[in-house]
């Protein structure tokens, strides 16, 4: 993890920042709007889900208690935010999601079926974005799709 990144982290390690399930990223959601547009995809129940900037693991561990035969990884760069996602995830019973805290820029994993990045964009440094909108294109594949909010 770079400075930069690591900076990002602990100012989120600082403040305890609410996470919640984001109903608009749900992979099923997803898939459906990417079929009405005209996209095969894969992106169904038993899809590879990747959230960046997962933060506590709120939308992560529903999206993972939602699709039981998924498989639902969720990065942050903020340590303390996964210790309290993977708590979330044990509480929950959800053993189909995993959670890592890394650089998603940096990831070196098998690609997704759905990437979801809500709420990460717009509060990152311009050359984070580029890393971050290169890092989805090496995580998917063609038949991927990714969801990336600018709030």
């Amino acid at each position: 993890m770079d400075d930069s990144a690591r900076a990002i982290g602990a100012a989120y390690d600082a403040v305890r920042y609410p996470g919640t399930p984001k109903p608009l990223a749900h992979p099923e959601r997803l898939a459906l709007l990417a079929r009405l547009a005209g996209v095969d995809v894969e992106a169904d129940g038993d899809a590879r889900v990747l959230e960046i900037g997962c933060g506590t693991g709120a939308n992560a561990v529903w999206i993972a208690h939602t699709l039981p035969d998924a498989t639902v990884v969720g990065v942050d760069l903020s340590e303390s935010a996964i210790e309290r996602a993977l708590a979330l995830a044990r509480d929950a019973g959800t053993p189909n999601v995993r959670f890592v805290a890394a650089d998603a820029t940096r990831l070196d994993l098998d690609p997704f079926d759905v990437v979801v990045m809500h709420g990460v964009y717009a509060w990152v440094p311009p050359a984070m974005r580029a890393g971050l909108l290169a890092a989805i294109r090496r995580l998917t594949h063609p038949r991927s799709v990714a969801f990336v909010s600018y709030n």
